[in-house]
């Protein structure tokens, strides 16, 4: 390969790009008054060239590059650069000839800003981006506005080369560090092996780059409608608590929390799970408007709403949405994280005032009212204008005419590769295809009714078609009940107990006991307890997967043995890089996937600390941790001791296990013609043509359903749809 052309832009624009009001990437660039104004540029390791757009023509050296197409590009977050000379200058550069270290530093489990991962890798002081950076940009690319003067309007304006020419000197330099700060970062990314990207994960980012481009189709209008009729009904409940507690402003939280806290309210937040366990536990304690109040800001308490003022900020003049999708946005599994909407996030439809919003009758009936914008029928029927908007929110993305979209996706992938990894034969067993059911039994009847009751599948299953509702409700609640079970104790999550919430200082129930309550399970501390331990007695193998996980990283942290296999075969192998930087070590641990993927754990040691449980005689329990840098999950921070344990790594093991194997099938829709316009965990949502002879949704769930060649023996489902529009 020849050397890197290293590229990196810098531009102004009325529009904002980055914060709560951010337009996204595609329209900040197609936008008339978006101007590139710096491009830096280097071959290999030549010290870096500014092109100063308002003072020269593009350099001959530089459009040269640009047209070899045996050039290959190199860019921190190279949509931004490749965005630029598509839209500014009309110079296509295919995603192919990127190559981007923020995609690599990701890979690594770093985080995605270029000076944070700067300093993460310790880069010498000379190849460190500037610290004067953030003062230039808001010089130079943000808008600014002139003094208010009595009789005169208040203008826009731009500091440039002429207003400022000394800091424009600065900022230019500014600029040619960046490609220096990139460039030292891809060189230690080479010695780390990760940039460039490996050839398997280097086909996905390109897929990342082109599903991100596509977009998601959306309906404005109705995105519109929906968001006026919600915005109507927040301000309706809103004033109704303001009369009832005498605020001001009872949409406050530090307002209502100091009134609720003088009718008896005890905890110091008002947050969702909080406010509903004082409702059901300790409503004795307070006033009877309290109880009034509270339930009523439980029932508009919905935020859902305002996903779609992200939409409408951020949606594209063909009304598509656009860059919704962060490659391995998720630090330690590699999964993708959203971008403004979160389409990850999107509310699951439910019941509402007696109809399910997963019947696409009850849908389409909600939607003409919505489209009609007939708030009092809305109301009327479904009790909530604003709950029935949070039920409505996925139907947003409409394919355009003559298109339909295509959904599908891998059924209960985290609890089959679970099985699969430990070799755990009860619970792969339960995925064996049967007449009639090709993706076998569901897990969570299966654990509820068998493990919990003592009853057998066919009983629960026929309880949960049930036309008594009574015999209905009792089956579902069983369910859930089985579903919290397997979903929470498959990562070694005990019991629970009372425990401490860091922020708030309030009392907080924590385990299976917490998790259940967060997905709106009640169950008795004992029954949380007991949940665990029959879970663990029924899947001995995922119980001495955690162990296992333990023993290996142990092993090779502690340098017994340099390299660990567990799994199928070996097929989860453990090794550490160590480096050497000015004198002092650092090792990374690192976990290969069946896929050929590394997960990362950077400055990994194994330290006696205390564990995230209690023994059995209620006391802390202490003994040999693994510690390691990275993203706090809790405050999206770095943090310099992040503690885990076996359970928390089969997780990561498991989940990037699942991603991997999601990605394979997106790779293989691309390949018969079937472009995925977005995703959410592990579903894949595709536009077609509204052909019969196109294909559709049944072959995304045979491709999904497919054996996958690194894991043999892994038994896979789906399940899909296709219609107009986007549901559950």
């Amino acid at each position: 390969m020849k050397d890197f052309l290293h590229l990196d832009w810098e531009s102004r624009g009325v529009v904002e790009l980055h914060g709560s009001e951010s337009v996204g990437l595609h329209n900040y660039w197609i936008h008339p008054e978006t101007q590139p104004l710096i491009l830096a540029y280097a071959y290999g390791d030549q010290e870096p060239k500014p092109w100063q757009l308002h003072l020269t023509s593009m350099p001959d050296d530089l459009r040269q590059g640009l047209e070899d197409p045996t050039q290959p590009l190199a860019s921190w977050h190279s949509t931004f650069e490749r965005y630029g000379f598509l839209y500014k200058l009309g110079i296509n550069l295919p995603i192919e000839r990127w190559y981007d270290p923020q995609a690599s530093a990701r890979y690594l489990s770093l985080p995605g800003a270029l000076d944070k991962v700067g300093n993460i890798l310790a880069l010498k002081p000379e190849f460190q981006k500037d610290d004067r950076g953030e003062e230039l940009i808001k010089l130079f690319s943000e808008p600014h506005l002139t003094r208010k003067k009595k009789g005169e309007i208040q203008r826009q304006y731009f500091n440039d080369w002429n207003t400022h020419p000394i800091e424009w000197q600065e900022f230019v330099y500014y600029c040619c560090q960046d490609v220096r700060a990139e460039r030292e970062i891809m060189r230690k990314e080479r010695l780390l092996k990760v940039f460039p990207l490996p050839e398997l994960e280097r086909k996905i980012w390109i897929f990342d780059q082109k599903c991100n481009d596509r977009g998601m189709p959306v309906d404005l209008q109705f995105a519109k409608n929906m968001y006026e009729l919600a915005s109507r009904s927040k301000e309706e409940a809103i004033k109704k608590q303001n009369e009832l507690t005498g605020l001001e402003n009872a949409n406050s939280n530090t307002q209502l929390l100091a009134w609720a806290k003088e009718q008896g309210y005890e905890p110091n937040t008002l947050n969702k799970t909080t406010v509903e366990s004082q409702l059901k536990y300790h409503s004795d304690t307070m006033t009877p408007l309290c109880i009034q109040v509270l339930e009523a800001r439980r029932a508009a308490s919905s935020t859902t709403y305002k996903k779609l003022a992200a939409i409408m900020r951020q949606i594209s003049p063909d009304n598509r949405l656009r860059n919704q999708f962060l490659y391995m946005g998720s630090a330690r599994c590699g999964r993708w994280s959203g971008n403004a909407v979160q389409l990850q996030n999107l509310a699951r439809p439910g019941v509402l005032n007696g109809y399910n919003f997963e019947d696409e009758s009850v849908i389409d009936e909600a939607r003409e009212m919505v489209r009609r914008m007939d708030y009092d029928g809305i109301q009327e029927k479904f009790g909530s204008v604003l709950l029935t908007i949070k039920n409505l929110i996925r139907t947003v993305f409409v394919a355009p005419e003559g298109k339909r979209l295509d959904v599908a996706d891998l059924n209960a992938i985290e609890t089959r590769s679970a099985a699969w990894i430990s070799g755990c034969e009860p619970l792969m067993k339960v995925f064996e295809p049967r007449p009639g059911k090709p993706n076998g039994n569901d897990p969570y009847i299966d654990f509820s009714a068998t493990k919990l009751l003592g009853t057998t599948y066919e009983k629960m299953e026929s309880d949960l078609k049930s036309l008594d509702k009574m015999v209905k409700k009792e089956a579902k609640d069983n369910r859930q009940m089985g579903k919290v079970g397997v979903l929470g104790c498959v990562y070694r999550m005990g019991g629970g107990g009372w425990g401490t919430n860091p922020k708030t200082g309030d009392t907080i129930k924590t385990g299976l006991w917490g998790f259940a309550e967060g997905y709106g399970v009640q169950m008795e501390q004992s029954q949380a307890h007991h949940i665990v331990q029959i879970f663990r007695e029924s899947y001995l193998e995922i119980k001495q997967c955690w162990f296992d996980i333990e023993a290996a990283y142990t092993d090779v942290l502690e340098g017994t043995r340099t390299k660990r296999e567990i799994g199928p075969g070996g097929c989860i192998k453990f090794d550490k890089l160590v480096l050497d930087q000015d004198g002092t070590k650092r090792i990374i641990l690192r976990i290969q996937l069946p896929s050929g993927r590394f997960l990362h754990y950077l400055d990994a040691s194994i330290q006696d600390l205390k564990k995230p449980w209690k023994g059995q005689d209620g006391n802390d329990v202490y003994g040999p941790t693994l510690t390691y840098s990275g993203v706090n999950q809790t405050t999206h921070a770095w943090s310099n001791s992040i503690t885990s344990h076996g359970g928390k790594i089969f997780e990561n093991i498991d989940q990037g296990f699942s991603r991997d194997v999601i990605a394979m099938k997106f790779l293989r829709f691309e390949e018969i013609g079937i472009d995925v316009d977005g995703h959410a965990h592990d579903e894949g949502i595709a536009e077609n043509p509204d052909c019969p002879f196109q294909p559709g949704y049944q072959d995304m769930v045979q491709i999904m359903s497919e054996p996958v060649g690194w894991a043999p023996g892994l038994l896979l489902g789906a399940d899909g749809f296709s219609g107009s529009y986007y549901h559950k």
